[in-house]
């Protein structure tokens, strides 16, 4: 994703739909309610994880999952601390470019929550379906 030297501003509702998006993924995949992660992510989406790009909604959904399902068995639950959302319009495309900091960690029962990862979500949206959703995602890890 190529930065423009001055970055475009975007209106409260756009500032407010991704806001919403990034929050509805946070409590989607935290409080497994997976069901609710697809509107997040647009039909074409890619995501760039640590195990390598996957391409179409559906591929990144069951792979986010995947990943959810590994929690159930210890009664784990994860837990995303999204903050510092800078969005802006790329205006070549038209596109929302939206940066945003996570923390990451876990709460075991009996026990509390320990941060295990920092980084950075780059963030593409477009405009599918009356909403704002994520076309590309590269996730940034900081100190890893």
């Amino acid at each position: 994703m190529s930065e423009p030297a001055d970055p475009a501003p975007v209106g409260a509702e756009i500032q407010i739909a991704v806001h919403d998006a990034l929050a509805r993924y946070a409590f989607a995949y935290d409080m497994d309610q997976l069901h609710l992660l697809e509107a997040c992510f647009a039909e074409n989406a890619e995501v760039w994880f640590s195990t390598g790009q996957l391409t179409g909604r559906d591929a990144v959904l069951a792979e986010l999952c995947r990943r959810r399902s590994g929690y159930r068995p210890r009664e784990e639950t994860p837990w995303h601390i999204i903050t510092n959302i800078f969005v802006r319009r790329e205006q070549q495309s038209g596109e929302l470019l939206a940066t945003s900091y996570f923390s990451f960690g876990v709460h075991r029962p009996g026990q509390s929550m320990a941060v295990t990862k920092y980084g950075r979500y780059d963030d593409v949206f477009v405009f599918e379906q009356d909403r704002w959703r994520i076309a590309r995602r590269r996730i940034v890890p900081l100190g890893q």
